[in-house]
């Protein structure tokens, strides 16, 4: 499978790096994180960190979520950072079907 390519029912780890300079070379944490994912069939799920457990801090700047798709097609994401560190940062992958949807 190629790079940003997921068969249905694999987990895809969503993940994002929050800098507080242009040159990439300090991680800092946002004042709040917001992780939101949209199905190819338009439905939309938000998770929040310190709300939702599904979005994780892996360490200083550094979060991700984990999406499973269950449907064919581009699965669209963002992260938000907001507050000392206010970054948007979009994201994408495709999900393809795979022989054990049939039986």
């Amino acid at each position: 499978m190629a790079a940003n390519r997921y068969s249905c029912g694999t987990d895809v780890k969503c993940e994002v790096y929050f800098y507080s300079d242009p040159e990439k070379t300090t991680l800092a944490d946002p004042s709040a994180v917001k992780f939101r994912y949209r199905t190819p069939a338009g439905v939309v799920t938000e998770h929040v960190y310190g709300v939702d457990g599904a979005l994780v801090k892996a360490g200083t700047g550094h979060y991700y979520d984990i999406v499973n798709p269950s449907a064919e097609g581009t699965w669209k994401y963002v992260f938000r950072g907001t507050g000392t560190v206010a970054v948007t940062q979009p994201g994408y992958f495709e999900a393809e079907g795979t022989l054990f949807e049939d039986f």
